[in-house]
């Protein structure tokens, strides 16, 4: 089962979550917090218990993108996901830049949240193509030349692929038959060739340098 935590002080949201999982035969939710401090004073039970955290961002005490980062931070943290009010153009490629691995507004339906969570939890990150395309119209043009991909070899280029269509390591080494550690290893040389500090880094340089 996936373990899943709600962060949100209306107590309607939390209850309306739980009921939409209830009886659920891969998603449990497992914990509530009502505002950031309950949360902190928790962080060293979530590291490796809780496996997604729902996470809202307006909270009474902390701001949730704030919150965000004391999340990312732990020693295996769980996957956070922004459910929020707040629409995408406002906080959703600063969250995902932060570390957030999904970005949803609570209108989303039972089906997509589930989805994402589902997602995340394999390790992938779940965003919308909107996003995708905000996110790379705000990352600084990469100033290399058109050469940078044709370093890559071609096993390099397919996990990059794959990485940028928001694959999980365990989807891509299942995909290419290839064992997961052989996955984390073509990921680290793909970070290291191209010098990309995280997935949006490599999103962006691959969009920027297209091959054929």
């Amino acid at each position: 089962m996936i373990s899943v935590a709600i962060v949100d002080d209306h107590q309607l949201v939390r209850s309306g979550m739980k009921a939409l999982f209830a009886g659920d035969r891969e998603i449990e939710i497992t914990a509530e917090y009502g505002d950031a401090q309950q949360v902190l004073n928790d962080l060293s039970t979530l590291s490796g218990s809780i496996d997604v955290i729902m996470l809202d961002i307006m909270l009474p005490d902390m701001n949730g993108m704030e919150l965000l980062k004391h999340l990312v931070g732990i020693d295996d943290p769980p996957a956070v996901i922004l459910l929020t009010s707040f629409p995408e153009d406002e906080y959703a490629t600063q969250a995902i830049k932060d570390g957030a691995k999904g970005y949803l507004t609570k209108d989303s339906d039972h089906q997509v949240i589930r989805e994402a969570i589902l997602a995340v939890s394999h390790g992938g990150l779940y965003i919308s193509s909107r996003i995708t395309s905000m996110l790379l119209g705000e990352l600084e043009e990469v100033q290399q030349n058109d050469s940078l991909l044709d370093q890559l070899s071609h096993q390099e280029l397919q996990v990059c692929n794959h990485l940028c269509s928001g694959l999980s390591i365990k989807e891509i080494a299942f995909e290419m038959n290839l064992s997961s550690k052989s996955v984390s290893t073509y990921k680290r040389r793909l970070f290291e060739k191209l010098h990309a500090d995280n997935l949006v880094d490599l999103i962006k340089i691959t969009m920027n340098h297209p091959r054929e």
